[in-house]
């Protein structure tokens, strides 16, 4: 089955202008007008375009054009590293764009016996998920994976990849928005081996080493408890994602 057409690239710069504004509006018509002066675009029809796949990819309005802020827009302020901000945009990227997951699973499937793998091979395999053939998609896709840090694609016709050190801050705000967000309870348990076969490491190309010394940071600053005597190595969701944001 193919998937939806990724419009654009990353446009992680504009995203974080735009994603800014947003921050500091209520109404769907006051970003509307607060993006179109921010953005410096040279076109008033790429600047047009730009806020359309922003507003898609990442914000929320009710019916009647109110913004609903939500925990990305409350991490888009806080100061904190950008490279952080920029794989907490990524994650919530992959949430709208299909198509990044797909591949993102195809490269850890590889991982770690093998990171390199030819352009031509990685190019079909593309275009055998997309169901179609568009040199434009397929430049978009490696746009977003190569400005945040997931491929590198050199003039030997090779696309290179390894495993990726994500933040502790991404990792945890996934995990929350994953499993904990759109839930009633307040306390949610999990292993280990739930999280490493779920969908999260993958998004990120995290292993699992790594994981574990993002979970022994998440216990020491209370976002994770132990589960209990007789759970060994389960631990549980104790808090909300607004709490986590703060706690970066």
């Amino acid at each position: 089955m193919g998937h939806e057409s990724i419009k654009c690239g990353a446009l992680l710069e504009e995203t974080i202008v735009v994603l800014e504004v947003a921050s500091r509006v209520e109404t769907l018509d006051e970003f509307m007008t607060e993006s179109n002066n921010a953005l410096s675009c040279k076109s008033l029809k790429t600047k047009k375009k730009y806020i359309e796949v922003i507003k898609d990819r990442f914000l929320q309005f009710t019916e009647d054009g109110r913004l609903i802020h939500t925990p990305l827009l409350s991490v888009i302020n806080i100061p904190i590293e950008d490279s952080i901000k920029k794989e907490i945009i990524f994650y919530h990227l992959i949430l709208r764009e299909s198509l990044i997951l797909q591949i993102l699973y195809y490269l850890y499937n590889f991982l770690p016996q093998k990171k390199e793998i030819s352009k031509s091979n990685f190019k079909s395999s593309v275009y055998l998920l997309m169901d179609q053939e568009s040199n434009t998609m397929l430049n978009n896709l490696n746009n977003v994976l190569q400005v945040f840090g997931f491929l590198h694609i050199d003039k030997e016709k090779s696309i290179k990849f390894d495993y990726y050190p994500v933040s502790w801050q991404a990792f945890i705000y996934a995990l929350y928005h994953h499993y904990h967000e759109n839930r009633e309870k307040k306390k949610i348990s999990l292993s280990m081996t739930d999280v490493f076969e779920s969908v999260l490491p993958r998004m990120f190309l995290v292993n699992l080493q790594h994981m574990q010394k993002i979970l022994t940071i998440a216990e020491e600053l209370w976002l994770i408890r132990p589960a209990g005597k007789g759970f060994q190595n389960n631990f549980l969701l104790i808090s909300s994602l607004e709490r986590v944001v703060k706690a970066f």
